[in-house]
């Protein structure tokens, strides 16, 4: 028989195997906006770092009430983060998004002494130095459902150093 059309079964095939690669680029795709958004926090911290630092460097001759400015610190909590000077912890909280959260280094600060700037790193009180015989600090950020192997971290070194994910500065 000749005919100039496609049969019922070849067009239930091709529906099929478009189907398929359809489901597997909508993953793909999805998944690595996932990564794509993860990332994307991770870089605002690590802006947020380099705000504090940059601060800190051009902090020579700023006084609070007269007396000069101890240290500007970067508070990292389990969802969101806290760029300060001193103790003074009102000065600017940001949020974290889409389920972000930092599963290693909440509750640590790490602070830039003004003006050279010396990098220090402080427990959440900030009275406290920590990691004082280290070279660097980790912070892991993630979604809060997912398994470690997706886990970012970011490294800050005592120079003040800043990198994100599998490049190493701590030795």
């Amino acid at each position: 028989m000749n005919s100039k059309g496609f049969s019922l079964i070849e067009l239930l095939v091709s529906i099929t195997i478009m189907g398929i690669i359809s489901g597997i680029v909508f993953t793909g795709y999805r998944q690595m906006g996932r990564s794509s958004f993860l990332e994307d926090e991770a870089n605002t911290i690590i802006s947020g770092i380099e705000e504090v630092r940059g601060t800190s460097i051009s902090a020579t001759e700023m006084t609070e009430g007269g007396d000069q400015v101890q240290y500007f610190t970067i508070n990292f909590e389990d969802d969101s983060y806290i760029l300060f000077k001193d103790t003074d912890q009102s000065e600017r909280s940001y949020q974290l998004e889409g389920g972000v959260e930092i599963k290693e280094g909440a509750g640590q600060a790490v602070g830039f002494i003004p003006p050279e700037p010396k990098v220090i790193f402080l427990d959440s009180d900030l009275e406290n130095e920590i990691y004082e015989d280290q070279k660097c600090m980790e912070i892991t950020v993630n979604y809060a459902e997912e398994p470690e192997d997706e886990d970012l971290v970011i490294r800050i070194n005592r120079v003040g150093l800043i990198q994100m994910d599998n490049e190493k500065i701590c030795n």
